[in-house]
């Protein structure tokens, strides 16, 4: 059997049959990320628009917009806002952290994070984390996890109330107006 494929038998999108020289006169007038993002359709295009289109991603801002283009498009992808690098992010859980975080220099720029749970792990939520949950509650489980798994109940003594062991400890997550709210709420027993 031949392993050669007949062109007229693959569906190509109308983008991809263009003949280089009319696919250059269209990305001129794309941003640079957009033009990137046509170069990676296929080998061919890769070739022929390399040369034109993959030198003007030199710049820090280009090179950013051009990883949200990918985001959009690959649900198990998220980019990283403070190293600008794409990671699966199902491969982070249950932190879902970019994996350049413990990285010697890296931690300190990602260390712009919240406060969770004093006791038990995680105990901060970075920033990357905080966009994992928002880009999930905004496109769907696919994209990114689910405001649920923020949900978190603790009866661990803290350690402000070593000598109160029954302070219990309840935060839930909500989203309002694209930020991610925790609520914590304590509640504690005393015997009178």
């Amino acid at each position: 059997p031949s392993t050669t494929v007949d062109p007229e038998a693959v569906a190509l999108p109308g983008l991809a049959r263009l003949p280089p020289e009319l696919l250059l006169q269209i990305i001129r007038y794309l941003p640079v990320e957009s033009a990137a993002a046509v170069a990676l359709i296929s080998k061919y295009h890769y070739l022929a628009l390399k040369q034109y289109v993959l030198l003007g991603l030199s710049d820090i801002a280009g090179k950013r917009r051009f990883l949200r283009l990918f985001e959009v498009d690959l649900a198990e992808y998220i980019a990283c806002h403070c190293c600008s690098i794409l990671y699966r992010w199902k491969a982070c859980a249950p932190r879902y952290e970019c994996p350049r975080r413990y990285r010697r220099g890296m931690y300190r720029i990602h260390t712009l994070g919240l406060k969770y749970c004093p006791q038990h792990y995680p105990r901060e939520l970075p920033l990357e984390t905080v966009a994992a949950f928002l880009r999930g509650y905004e496109r769907g489980p696919a994209y990114g996890p689910q405001l649920q798994e923020l949900h978190h109940k603790c009866d661990a003594a803290l350690p402000w109330h070593h000598w109160t062991p029954d302070v219990s400890r309840d935060t839930a997550a909500r989203v309002v107006h694209g930020k991610l709210l925790l609520r914590t709420s304590y509640s504690l027993q005393v015997s009178l």
